[in-house]
């Protein structure tokens, strides 16, 4: 390899590097209005539809099992939880990022309130740990205290979504 060859190779890097600090500090999109819940981790906001960033809540379909073996609908108790945080109130969230569903992945807060931190506190959403760890802090006080989803037992949102979709190719 050539002192030219290096030097180019450097310099690509250098590039690179310097592309990925200017993306990381752009103004990053600002949406403000009333929401309206789809599920437990998602809503729509001033004409997209909002997922929360780095949190999943059990789906609208799934339930979960209570100490005394009960099954109840944890996914709709997750939306309504959401709906409740989110009534008659401005959300506003920074989207940092776009899913492969073309939903617009974001932090909100609504009443200074950041809600992805609250839907993980309350027991009705896990932190995403393959995106995250902001909200594990949050999943372990929300486990301890027993709170939501951790009542009793139930399978990570991830996996009852992969058990669904390898039943249906059966």
């Amino acid at each position: 390899m050539t002192t030219r060859n290096i030097l180019d190779w450097l310099a690509t890097i250098g590039l690179a590097g310097l592309l990925v600090i200017v993306i990381r500090y752009l103004p990053q999109e600002q949406v403000k209005g009333g929401a309206r819940v789809i599920d437990g981790d998602s809503f729509h906001l001033d004409g997209k539809t909002v997922r929360l960033y780095g949190i999943d809540a059990p789906e609208w379909r799934q339930t979960c099992t209570r100490t005394d073996g009960r099954r109840w609908t944890c996914g709709r108790a997750a939306a309504a939880e959401l709906r409740a945080l989110l009534a008659n109130i401005e959300v506003a969230c920074t989207i940092i990022d776009m899913d492969r569903y073309r939903r617009h992945v974001g932090r909100c807060t609504a009443n200074q309130l950041n809600v992805n931190d609250k839907m993980v506190r309350s027991g009705y959403a896990l932190a995403l740990r393959s995106i995250t760890y902001a909200y594990v802090g949050a999943e372990r006080e929300a486990r301890r205290a027993r709170r939501g989803v951790w009542t009793g037992s139930m399978t990570p949102p991830w996996t009852w979504r992969k058990n669904r979709k390898n039943r249906s190719r059966r």
